[in-house]
């Protein structure tokens, strides 16, 4: 035995409403319907209409009453009529989308979003990613999930533009269903070219926090090409370090110890190492002696990167080559910084007299470096 009770709730000072049987009604009279305060009575009405028959005058009559829409629920009336009806007026969605209601704008997009896969894609996929950026949480809201859709590099980056914006617990999530959805497609995109790395290193790390485990390390990694390019480009490097993925590390090193690199892309793969041992505790697999061809004078902007990173990795068998590039008078001033940052590193007595013998020349912008340097090493080690 079941027990309640029924209420009938209606407004204070009015009357209750008559029963009306509207499949009896007139067309004309269930289009005024639709945009009526009473929601059973909207949805009723919508119901009856798309269940008539669809004749020539009947479906002239729905095409005027929807032109006649100018603002707000009449727009999304009328949209929800020709969704009913197969009637899609693409007027009539970007009149909603200008609409000043953000509620209103944000109906219109998720209407919209059954639009992509017809003829209208092309235009209402540009409408979409002009809505990620849209003045109303729920509108942006709306889009991002409406362009996850397409499944689509480009579409997921124009998607992921909300991050820059303020975010909500409900976006938040919406976003991170995208990351779910189309995270590893965006990641693919990134890396044949067809989305720019520049100003994205947030969504990047938003993206590859947020796939399942290893999903977006193991994606970069099969889409690595192996050898690099010699010349250091793409942005395979600067990936490796932001993930601090150790097989990339490794691809990066065996193709730099085997002589793979142009000058160029030796400098890029050394600066690249020296940030994954000194930031991202990558060890060095090859013996560090592997790096004494980089220390070649003739090349500075390599040899500066070389020292750096065999400071980091403390290679006390090129020491006295790191000493010997900032004792040298035919160094350039660049060159010496980077050995006297080299040395600075290395806990032996010879890198301390290395830069002792450097202080020396304090006159140069090079030796007062140097001083500089020692004064750092000196109260690292008291304290």
């Amino acid at each position: 035995r079941e027990h309640g009770r029924i209420w009938r709730v209606q407004w204070k000072g009015t009357a209750p409403s008559k029963p009306r049987d509207l499949a009896k009604s007139p067309d004309t009279e269930l289009m005024a319907l639709l945009t009526a305060d009473d929601r059973y009575s909207r949805d009723q009405a919508l119901a009856v209409l798309a269940g008539r028959e669809r004749s020539k005058e009947f479906l002239a009559a729905a095409e005027r009453w929807m032109g006649s829409a100018t603002a707000g629920r009449e727009l999304l009336a009328a949209l929800w009529l020709g969704e009913s009806l197969g009637l899609r007026r693409a007027e009539l969605l970007e009149k909603a989308l200008a609409d000043p209601e953000g509620p209103v704008r944000a109906a219109a997009v998720r209407i919209a979003r059954d639009w992509l896969a017809g003829e209208h894609r092309e235009r209402v996929t540009e409408l979409m990613v002009k809505a990620v950026a849209d003045d109303h949480p729920r509108v942006r809201l709306e889009a991002v999930r409406a362009l996850a859709k397409l499944r689509d590099p480009l579409a997921a980056d124009a998607a992921f533009r909300a991050l820059a914006m303020e975010k909500d617990g409900f976006l938040d999530y919406a976003l991170w269903l995208n990351v779910r959805e189309t995270g590893e497609l965006w990641i693919s995109g990134l890396l044949d070219g067809r989305i720019p790395p520049e100003g994205r290193e947030a969504v990047l790390g938003y993206v590859l926090g947020n796939l399942p485990r290893n999903g977006g390390v193991e994606g970069l990694r099969r889409l690595m090409p192996r050898p690099l390019p010699a010349d250091g480009s793409g942005p395979w490097f600067g990936l490796a370090v932001t993930l601090g993925d150790h097989e990339m590390g490794g691809a990066v090193e065996a193709q730099l110890v085997d002589g793979g690199f142009g000058p160029e892309g030796a400098e890029v793969a050394l600066r690249t190492l020296e940030k994954m041992v000194g930031e991202k505790g990558y060890r060095f697999n090859r013996p560090p002696d592997a790096l004494a061809v980089h220390l070649e004078p003739s090349r500075p902007e390599v040899a500066a990167a070389a020292c750096r990173l065999a400071g980091v990795l403390q290679a006390e068998s090129l020491l006295d080559d790191i000493a010997a590039l900032a004792q040298a008078e035919a160094s350039p001033a660049a060159l010496k910084l980077a050995a006297y940052d080299g040395l600075s590193r290395y806990p032996a007595a010879a890198a301390r007299d290395a830069l002792l013998r450097a202080v020396k020349d304090e006159a140069s912008a090079a030796g007062k470096r140097a001083a500089a340097v020692m004064r750092l090493v000196h109260s690292a080690r008291l304290n």
